[in-house]
């Protein structure tokens, strides 16, 4: 009896919490059973896919992958039901507009006390415009790289502090290092490792 008593707090504290959590505005919540059919959703991810609980129920969530991520983060969901470890995907879901956004989805095991899995609690978090920004960046540095091998002129970036964040092929030929040597650190620091030779081929002190 009294450890039904417990068993029954620690749910409504699990219960409780997950309140807590649905009305986050970066992320909808879910919970499934121990094979990963839908026990409840927030609000949120209706809003978002306009997939009501029903539909989300009769795992219509697939649908709405984009292709390029389904198969996987859709494996990869069963694969974790079936073995009892955490979930954690990157993928694109359709939005109720049409438009394809990015998500990351997290699901953890919920066990009882001989160890079994009795449920799973996740969430689908919106990491669109993370993603977009990081693809850009990731753009501009390949364009950057591109430009730097095309040209016999020294490119270089640095941060704030001085130090090296990027450069060309034309410093690495001047100073005699390789980026490795360079990267991460500031002109005193890379430069203690300059050989006499590099500065007869113009280093500045």
């Amino acid at each position: 009896m009294r450890r039904t008593s417990r068993v029954e707090q620690a749910l409504a504290r699990s219960e409780e919490g997950f309140r807590q959590l649905v009305d986050l505005p970066v992320q909808a919540t879910f919970i499934t059973d121990a094979e990963g059919n839908l026990l409840q959703i927030s609000r949120r991810w209706e809003e978002w896919t306009g997939l009501d609980f029903a539909r989300s129920a009769r795992r219509n969530w697939v649908e709405i992958m984009h292709l390029d991520e389904r198969k996987n983060s859709v494996e990869r969901w069963f694969e974790s039901v079936a073995t009892g470890q955490p979930y954690d995907q990157t993928f694109r879901l359709r939005m109720a507009d049409g438009a394809h956004r990015w998500f990351r989805a997290r699901a953890f095991p919920q066990r009882d006390a001989d160890g079994a899995v009795t449920r799973w609690v996740g969430a689908v978090e919106k990491i669109h415009n993370k993603r977009v920004a990081e693809e850009q960046l990731r753009h501009t540095a390949g364009v950057l790289e591109m430009i730097g091998r095309s040209t016999a002129s020294i490119i270089y970036a640095k941060d704030r502090e001085g130090r090296m964040l990027y450069c060309n092929r034309a410093l690495e030929e001047l100073t005699g290092l390789g980026v490795a040597d360079m990267l991460g650190k500031t002109d005193a620091e890379w430069k203690s490792q300059l050989s006499p030779e590099a500065y007869r081929r113009g280093v500045r002190p």
